[in-house]
């Protein structure tokens, strides 16, 4: 009996784990036009348009957003399935892609 209720415990925890700042449908996703960035090569002169399929973005790299509190979302550019667009809010923060990073799923600062 005693196992049980420590599974119980345990499962009605876990979800805990896994709640970010702000639920991803009560964030301001409204996006700005004109953003631009460049990754590795690849520009893209209007992000909020090349955009889509945001999530909640960490930034365990510690990739420096200038005036980007969080929670940040990162936002597919659609051309590329590497490069991403972090917004807070409805603030433009930049690009980061997976290309050229240390670590599997890991990020860098697109240049």
């Amino acid at each position: 009996m005693k196992t049980a209720a420590a599974a119980i415990s345990f499962l009605l925890a876990v979800p805990l784990l896994f709640v970010s700042a702000a639920p991803l449908d009560q964030v301001e996703l409204e996006r700005r036009n004109g953003n631009s960035c460049t990754c590795n090569g690849r520009h893209y002169a209007d992000v909020w348009s090349a955009s889509s399929n945001p999530s909640y973005f960490s930034n365990f790299e510690k990739i420096p957003l200038a005036n980007c509190p969080k929670p940040m979302y990162r936002w597919v550019l659609a051309s590329h399935h590497l490069d991403r667009a972090v917004y807070s809010g409805n603030h433009f923060c930049g690009c980061i892609t997976h290309e050229g990073a240390t670590t599997r799923n890991g990020f860098v600062a697109c240049h």
